[in-house]
């Protein structure tokens, strides 16, 4: 195989590698997203939880906290749609797993018309 050709399968397989970086992650994401929130969902309960800050880090995060059976938990989301609607001592529904009340996710407000 001569060198051109070479460089240019070369070029050919970096252009797939980041097009499939840039669209497979972001759908990547949501499937796990997806899959965390169905996981809770099986033994899920709604809750009340209180947002204790907002944080930009690699994202826009909203930080929450929330008592379940007599323990405090905290937990956080990276969401655009949260982090422009809400703020420290807002309370907000979340839903979380009864079997592992570590895990929850935000149910309201619901932001899914504004998710891009």
């Amino acid at each position: 195989m001569n060198i051109k050709l070479k460089n240019w399968l070369s070029l050919v397989g970096f252009i797939l590698f980041i097009l499939a970086i840039l669209f497979g992650g972001p759908a990547m994401t949501r499937w796990l997203n997806n899959k965390y929130k169905q996981r809770i969902d099986r033994n899920g309960e709604f809750l009340k939880a209180v947002v204790t800050r907002r944080k930009t880090f690699k994202g826009r995060l909203v930080y929450f906290s929330y008592s379940f059976n007599g323990t405090n938990y905290e937990n956080r989301e990276q969401n655009d749609c949260l982090f422009d609607l809400l703020n420290k001592g807002d309370t907000i529904l979340i839903k979380v797993d009864i079997t592992e009340p570590e895990n929850s996710y935000v149910v309201m407000p619901d932001c899914n018309d504004h998710e891009e």
